[in-house]
């Protein structure tokens, strides 16, 4: 009833699966995104505008929260100038922008500005930064050659404390997040083995009850593992944020990213669930320890199956590994007592020998009353408190919905929950592949490290029963999470990577590389220990109880068997050791994050620029107004300026001497100086050669002195774009 039962599950989840899967087909799948990092921004970065505006805005791929910052500064002779009003906020019509006020507009001048933003990403709580620069009708960055448009060049991803540069802080993260991943992955393994896979196998029930002498240790380690990683890498988290925001680290700065983010409400929630599965422990170990003896009583079983008759107990084992108690070779002793009264020649004639000894007795009356009596003492050593209580099978729904949930709120912070409301595929498919993950890979570790070092204690004859129990239970559950994990994983493969040139090009891509070659190493190893090993373990174990127990071929025949059972446990240790490099690789995954998937936007057509054609500036000094042209404004060629002189009643000035000094406003180019004279025009005109001045692209200042006589000389400034 059990196996239908679980038939009917297995085919229910695979049927459901499918039927989404199918769904996904006609579907595109959601770009993972973790972090946050600029996908646009207005102005965009690298335009020039026409005029400074009151706003800016920032877009990212992700949400952020309210601890993001930005600040817009303008470059005024060569110094960078704060001009931002008040602080940037998230806009709460969208959770991905971020709102930067300016002064006021038209206070502002010309030239360079630059938004250097800092971006806490909600989800995951990571912290990025990056420079947006733009230009108000002209430039004064002084810089030649062709501008990138877009957010392309926004985010700092490989420069001085750049998102995807290993320092400290991000290797210490790393480490203590594979710690994590390692800690959960087995504790799942390790929950759905015990309670699940193997649980109500009364063939190994004593192995197991030994076993959870260990595992309630290690589950301990676990708990206390999870717990102290997540809060290290908490605080590991906060004190980054810190860092680039250039702010002191302190016990508000990690309220506020508990508080603002979804990323510390989740781990709120995650650290909850794991301290309620630590009192769960301790109060089903205390209950444990209060009703039931340390050590438990060996139980003298009497089965006759496919692999033969055992009569005895099931395991010499009951103090520590290997310790035979005085109880056990009782019961030990009883039970070969039992089994030689039945070669014995029957009470009725016992002066001759059986007639056929091979046989069983010839008295069916007194083997059946013999066998009747074994079993009584059976049920009488199973009534013996060595057993686990059957009211703890009760709390195994408990525990795994404390696995589930632990690893549903990861999920939820992860890459996969790229927008406010994540997107349910992402989130289902991520979790599905966290528990596949556990049941493969922690599972493999319980049975490598945990149960089949218990085995060498198991008597020979129990051995092979005990070992083929365990491969028949524990391979539909592999081959299900193998397949599930496959699944899931090239869903969310194809969800981060946008294309195949990402595997070479990106760190996230070879990064998964590695980690597929990894999982080729398990799958290979898991093919070995199930289409290999199993078939000729169950076949040895099959053929075993053939021979007679006293002679040699059946010792020869347990020793291939214990050698078959020490190769599937390498097999299986194997592929426990390439399971960490596989938690390492998605370790490295969360840093790096998903490579940026920037919209498809023309910003060349859609920028406003400024215009091409020279223009001509006007300023009024003292009684004198004074207007200049500077053409055509190009790098590597002859420059005119042309300077015009009118008085307060618009008339020419005429009689002026202009002393005109020209140089570079980002760097000092060398000045040049010329002196022009009024030649009965009002307009005063220089010619500039192309190796004169103007030998850089940029802002050029232009300093006009103008003497008259009977006047005092009066100096302005002008300033004009090289492109």
């Amino acid at each position: 009833m059990q196996k239908r039962r679980l038939l009917v599950i297995l085919l229910s989840c695979i049927l459901a699966l499918v039927m989404h899967m199918g769904w996904l087909l006609c579907t595109p799948p959601p770009v993972a995104q973790a972090h946050a990092f600029v996908i646009g921004s207005d102005p965009v970065d690298g335009s020039t505008i026409a005029k400074v505006p009151s706003v800016a805005h920032i877009t990212f791929n992700a949400p952020i929260s309210t601890l993001s910052s930005a600040h817009i500064y303008s470059l005024q002779k060569g110094t960078l100038v704060d001009v931002t009003d008040g602080q940037a906020s998230v806009s709460h019509a969208n959770p991905r922008q971020l709102n930067i006020p300016l002064q006021s507009p038209d206070s502002l001048p010309e030239g360079s500005y630059e938004i250097k933003w800092v971006a806490v990403a909600a989800n995951d709580g990571q912290t990025t930064k990056g420079i947006i620069g733009f230009d108000v009708a002209v430039s004064s960055l002084g810089i030649s050659g062709q501008k990138v448009l877009g957010p392309a060049t926004s985010n700092n991803l490989y420069g001085t404390g750049g998102s995807r540069q290993f320092t400290t802080l991000s290797i210490l993260s790393v480490g203590w997040d594979w710690l994590v991943l390692i800690a959960l992955t087995f504790w799942i393994g390790l929950l759905i083995t015990e309670n699940w896979i193997l649980a109500r196998q009364s063939r190994i029930q004593s192995l197991l009850e030994r076993a959870r002498k260990r595992t309630t240790s290690l589950q301990w380690l676990c708990l206390c593992a999870l717990l102290i990683g997540e809060c290290v890498t908490f605080i590991l988290r906060v004190a980054q944020m810190s860092q680039t925001l250039d702010s002191s680290f302190s016990f508000s700065s990690m309220l506020a990213m508990l508080l603002q983010t979804t990323y510390g409400m989740l781990l709120i929630i995650r650290l909850a669930l794991i301290l309620v599965a630590m009192g769960l422990l301790y109060w089903t170990r205390r209950l444990n320890l209060k009703n039931y003896p340390a050590t438990p009583t060996p139980r003298l079983v009497t089965r006759t199956g496919a692999l033969g008759s055992i009569t005895g107990s099931l395991s010499p084992v009951t103090g520590q590994l290997g310790i035979v108690t005085s109880a056990t070779r009782a019961l030990n002793t009883t039970g070969a007592s039992i089994t030689s009264s039945l070669k014995q020649p029957t009470g009725s004639n016992p002066g001759k020998k059986a007639s056929n000894p091979g046989k069983r007795s010839s008295n069916p009356g007194t083997t059946r009353s013999l066998t009747h009596d074994t079993r009584e003492v059976a049920r009488d050593q199973e009534s013996r408190p060595g057993r686990l209580a059957p009211s703890q099978h009760g709390y195994a729904p408990i525990w795994l919905a404390l696995g589930g949930l632990i690893l549903l709120t990861r999920s939820l912070s992860s890459e996969a929950a790229q927008v406010l409301q994540p997107h349910a595929s992402a989130v289902l498919f991520d979790w599905i592949s966290l528990v596949s993950l556990g049941i493969w890979l922690g599972g493999l570790t319980y049975l490598g490290f945990i149960l089949f070092p218990l085995l060498s204690a198991v008597e020979r004859d129990h051995y092979a029963d005990a070992l083929v129990v365990i491969q028949r239970r524990f391979t539909p559950f592999q081959l299900g999470s193998i397949a599930a994990l496959l699944a899931s994983g090239f869903y969310l493969c194809e969800a981060s990577i946008p294309n195949r040139e990402a595997f070479l090009q990106d760190p996230y891509g070879h990064t998964l590389l590695v980690l597929f070659v990894l999982l080729v190493l398990m799958l290979i190893f898991s093919w070995v220990g199930m289409a290999v090993l199993r078939p000729k373990l169950m076949r040895q174990a099959l053929f075993l109880p053939v021979v007679t127990s006293d002679l040699p071929t059946r010792r020869a025949r347990q020793s291939v068997l214990l050698n078959t059972g020490r190769t599937l446990k390498q097999v299986v240790s194997a592929q426990s050791i390439i399971g960490a490099g596989v938690l390492l690789c998605l370790a490295l995954l969360a840093f790096y994050a998903p490579p940026i998937v920037y919209p498809e936007v023309n910003y060349s057509a859609s920028t406003s620029q400024a215009a091409s054609a020279p223009a001509t500036q006007t300023r009024q000094v003292g009684d004198l107004s004074l207007s200049l042209l500077v053409t055509p404004a190009r790098l590597n060629e002859s420059n005119t300026v042309v300077l015009t002189i009118k008085d307060a009643a618009g008339q020419p000035v005429t009689d002026a001497q202009v002393t005109l000094t020209l140089n570079m406003v980002a760097m000092d180019m060398g000045t040049t100086q010329t002196v022009v004279k009024g030649n009965d025009s009002a307009t005063y005109v220089a010619v500039f050669d192309k190796q004169q001045t103007f030998s850089m692209s940029g802002v050029w200042t232009i300093d006009v002195k103008v003497a008259r006589t009977g006047h005092d000389p009066i100096q302005t400034q002008f300033q004009v774009n090289i492109n």
